[in-house]
């Protein structure tokens, strides 16, 4: 988070900065939460607050990035991405 926090200081319009920073929050819900308590009916009331906050950031952080342009890349973008750096490796080797 540290890092993002840097990044978007440095510029508060860096989109990867704030998946970075959503993506902090998400873990803290991991760690937080769901590895403790699979099932969130279990999850304590006096910890509800904590979570909804961590979900909210999460969320916000999100849409903060989808509102500058930034999408989720599809699983073929993803795959034709690694396939363009497996190709530049080849040639790199040759």
């Amino acid at each position: 988070m540290a890092v993002a926090d840097l990044a978007l200081a440095a510029n508060p319009k860096d989109s990867v900065a704030m998946i970075w920073k959503a993506n902090a929050y998400y873990l803290q819900i991991q760690q937080r939460y769901k590895a403790k308590y699979p099932n969130p009916a279990d999850v304590p009331p006096e910890l509800h607050e904590d979570y909804r906050r961590l979900s909210n950031e999460n969320l916000a952080w999100f849409a903060k990035a989808e509102s500058l342009g930034w999408t989720q890349k599809t699983p073929e973008q993803e795959a034709s991405y690694l396939q363009s750096i497996q190709r530049e490796r080849a040639k790199r080797e040759q």
